[in-house]
């Protein structure tokens, strides 16, 4: 014997089948089908405006980015800066005054390489803006004995990690 569903509607009892309770619906309920269809071509509420046409265009950056690149013929990063930096470009936080790189996560606050290991930027930093001869490392050449310190420090650094590793697969 074949079980059977209780319309929510009618409270008729319906076949168990795949599409039993759909043709039901269908058939003695066409307003909930039309309703339904209404609600599937209606279009989502959009919560980005485009700044340039002031228009809400999009739910997501990805969306907003391809209507900018094809109906206002702009560059996202182009747009942020337009936008949201005053039409300035953002510059490196180390003073050099360089344009930072758009990545597709937005500006970073400085370019690689620009903040030492110790945390000193630009001119705080002692090797700030020297090259060539003004470096103090300019022709030196390393001892042997630094050369095997830089070996030692970089074994130990690789048993270190290794250590490390293992303790975590054990865990």
């Amino acid at each position: 014997m074949e079980e059977m569903k209780l319309c929510p509607r009618c409270s008729a009892f319906v076949g168990d089948k795949k599409r039993s309770l759909s043709v039901h619906i269908a058939r003695m309920h066409p307003e909930i089908n039309a309703q339904q269809r209404l609600e599937k071509q209606s279009r989502p509420e959009f919560t980005l405006r485009c700044l340039e046409c002031d228009q809400l265009i999009a739910n997501s950056n990805n969306v907003l980015a391809r209507h900018v690149r094809c109906h206002h013929q702009l560059d996202w990063s182009d747009y942020e800066v337009k936008h949201h930096f005053g039409g300035t470009w953002p510059t490196c936080s180390c003073g050099c005054g360089e344009r930072v790189p758009w990545t597709k996560g937005g500006f970073g606050d400085h370019i690689a390489g620009h903040i030492d290991h110790q945390g000193r930027s630009g001119p705080s930093n002692g090797m700030y803006g020297k090259k060539g001869e003004d470096c103090p490392n300019f022709g030196k050449k390393r001892t042997a004995e630094m050369k095997e310190r830089y070996v030692a420090a970089a074994k130990l650094t690789w048993q270190r990690r290794k250590a490390a590793k293992l303790a975590a697969a054990d865990e």
